[in-house]
């Protein structure tokens, strides 16, 4: 009913165009949108996101705004007849947002359309770019792990994440500070902020389209100067800390850092004597 609404709408508009003497815009008039441009480019590799732009068509001031359409076919042209469903944009710009929410097979490609629409309802020709892999899916059971108790500041993380190709790990925040991309293993090496107390080791993973997800917070609490490994501070721990100082190591001691040099010495000793006579 649409169809057939817009279809008198437009024979109305003509008819009375043309008994005032001005002719009514065809479609032929309406050139083809210019300098049609995504980010990124056409790639047989996967992405999350497509962000498209394009510029109005030469001598375009009838133009009221445009058709688009992200779908898998190659070439498409936009009718009256099959833009009865789709909103007409006026901007320059749209993502595949929409699209990839229908979350789409990644191994198939798809393709972009847009074609400009004038004020009297008229279409321009459609212009097609691809192909692009869109897969806006993150990885899934996004997991870290590690011993809810340390005696040492470098601690083991065990990771896990369903269709993770990458790992950051960061005691600051998700993505920033101390951290960098690096392949993702089954378990990691990590060095905790100085000094002891309660620690949070932030882990992201990402897949090979750049989605991401987060574990949730790593929660570890550092047991700084327990250079004896017995989970505790005593006395015990000083004068371990003072024999490391004058060449005596025990092979079983732990490197209980707490200022952050990666060495046990004086610092430590007087740190454990200050927490016991507290």
């Amino acid at each position: 009913m649409k169809i057939i609404r817009n279809i008198i709408i437009f024979m109305f508009v003509a008819g009375f165009l043309t008994a005032i003497g001005i002719a009514p815009v065809t479609a032929q008039d309406i050139g083809e949108v210019q300098n049609l441009i995504s980010d990124p480019d056409p790639s047989d590799t996967p992405v999350s996101r497509i962000i498209m732009t394009w510029e109005p068509p030469l001598e375009s001031s009838d133009i009221s705004g445009y058709y688009t359409l992200f779908n898998e076919e190659s070439e498409h042209t936009f009718t009256l007849e099959n833009t009865h469903d789709i909103t007409v944009i006026t901007d320059t710009e749209v993502s595949s947002d929409d699209y990839a929410a229908s979350e789409p097979d990644a191994s198939v490609p798809a393709h972009f359309h847009v074609a400009a629409a004038d004020t009297y309802g008229n279409i321009g020709p459609t212009s097609d770019t691809g192909p692009f892999y869109i897969d806006a899916v993150p990885p899934s059971d996004a997991k870290a792990a590690a011993s809810e108790t340390v005696s040492e500041p470098v601690v083991t993380l065990t990771l896990e994440a369903e269709g993770a190709a990458e790992v950051f790990i960061s005691n600051t925040e998700y993505e920033g500070g101390d951290g960098q991309w690096k392949p993702l293993a089954a378990s990691e090496e990590w060095l905790l902020a100085a000094g002891g107390g309660e620690k949070t080791v932030y882990v992201r993973f990402r897949d090979g389209a750049g989605n991401t997800a987060d574990a949730p917070p790593v929660t570890i609490l550092y047991v700084a100067g327990d250079t004896d490994c017995n989970g505790i501070i005593g006395l015990k721990d000083a004068v371990v800390s003072m024999q490391v100082l004058t060449g005596i190591n025990s092979p079983d001691i732990c490197n209980s850092d707490v200022d952050g040099d990666g060495k046990t010495g004086m610092l430590e000793a007087v740190f454990v004597l200050k927490k016991i006579s507290e």
